[in-house]
């Protein structure tokens, strides 16, 4: 038992001891109740978060389209021992797009305006890296939305919240997911996870935005870790 719900437990006994035995046991049975519910949010949580971490492949480019009023292509992938690439293409007027490229020549955030005709301009960035678009990329990452879910099995059961399984099936791929309703928060939220343990499709209820994958190879090109033909290069301080 938590000690969130020892101390509530111990609020129940004192009650009880000062008379209110009927209103006591209410509490002990609704304490009893979040328990179950907080144990059976973590027991589906648990599982989702094992099969999204385990065995996911050290190589891989997977590409994401966005949902929502602003919709963008995503693709991100990663090639050891330090190789990372994310572009996120938007579409829309006055929209831009931007590159983090991480390889042997160092960090770079690279942007253009999203007519096919601008230029790139890459910034060499210092090793602390750019915080807001990093920011951005961890979206993308399976961790994030592991603490997450973790974080919210808690709250989920003290609340009377159930988180459930599913399964659903997004541009062939056949994914594993986790279904959640926050109390207040109107519409359902869900998370996926695919065959090659990455995430697949997340839509939280309170956020307009959403992603789903849309393709995936596990020997992406070398030229998605390199910088965008003809690009400036500028280099930052720090």
């Amino acid at each position: 038992m938590s000690r969130a719900l020892r101390g509530v437990v111990a609020v129940a006994a004192g009650c009880g001891l000062a008379g209110l035995a009927l209103t006591g046991c209410v509490v002990v049975r609704a304490v009893k109740k979040a328990e179950v519910t907080v144990h059976g949010n973590a027991a589906v949580i648990n599982l989702f978060a094992s099969n999204l971490k385990s065995g996911q492949p050290s190589t891989y480019e997977v590409t994401y389209a966005t949902t929502g009023g602003a919709p963008a292509k995503i693709v991100y992938a990663v090639r050891p021992p330090g190789e990372l690439a994310f572009t996120d293409t938007q579409t829309g007027s006055g929209a831009s797009d931007f590159r983090l490229i991480v390889n042997s020549g160092g960090q770079y955030l690279c942007t253009r305006a999203a007519s096919a005709s601008s230029h790139w301009s890459c910034q060499r960035l210092p090793k602390s890296g750019a915080p807001a678009e990093r920011g951005l990329l961890d979206l993308y990452t399976s961790a994030h939305w592991v603490g997450f879910l973790k974080g919210f099995a808690l709250a989920a059961g003290l609340a009377g919240d159930k988180v459930s399984s599913s399964t659903m099936t997004v541009h062939g791929f056949a994914m594993q997911c986790v279904d959640f309703v926050t109390s207040g928060v109107a519409g359902s939220s869900r998370i996926c996870s695919t065959a090659q343990h990455l995430l697949g499709y997340v839509q939280v209820a309170s956020q307009s935005t959403g992603f789903e994958i849309t393709s995936y190879t596990a020997s992406p090109p070398s030229s998605v870790f390199g910088l965008p033909a003809g690009a400036a290069i500028t280099t930052s301080g720090g």
